[in-house]
């Protein structure tokens, strides 16, 4: 599959073409608001699911962090780039550099930390093995194909 994503990638660029020769540099939108509280609402909702994570230990927290960083870039970014000149561009980058990049940081690190296992390497983390077990009980079995000889 992963070529699939090569194409895509591929396509994404030739759009990116089209829409730098054709877009203006300014637009009308509609439901302006909605689309801002929404992008909070996915911060939250991502902050709150890794603060969440993290108390019960969730592996899945090396997942939600990194995709909660994400949001929060992606709010840094359209903060900038539509802010208005004047107060509101300085407001937004102080915003950007004071909260929403820390934040992506931190989510960024947190996701890091817990990809990691107790001796700070990933081979400490579990993963499943080709028949659904894990990849250290199926090493240790005599049927799989990976064992060690006894001795």
């Amino acid at each position: 599959m992963p070529w699939v994503l090569a194409a895509c990638a591929a396509l994404l660029v030739g759009w990116i073409a089209v829409l730098g020769a054709t877009l203006g540099t300014s637009a009308t939108v509609r439901h302006w608001d909605v689309s801002w509280i929404g992008l909070d609402i996915l911060e939250v909702v991502g902050l709150l699911a890794t603060t969440v994570l993290m108390r019960l230990r969730a592996a899945a927290v090396a997942q939600v962090a990194p995709m909660t960083a994400m949001v929060f870039l992606v709010d840094a970014w359209f903060d900038v780039t539509l802010s208005q000149p004047g107060w509101a561009y300085a407001g937004a980058l102080l915003s950007a550099a004071v909260i929403e990049i820390p934040l992506a940081a931190l989510c960024l690190l947190i996701g890091w930390r817990s990809s990691k296992g107790p001796t700070g390497t990933t081979a400490d983390r579990p993963t499943a093995g080709p028949r659904g077990e894990s990849r250290r009980a199926a090493a240790s079995s005599p049927a799989h194909p990976g064992a060690r000889a006894a001795g």
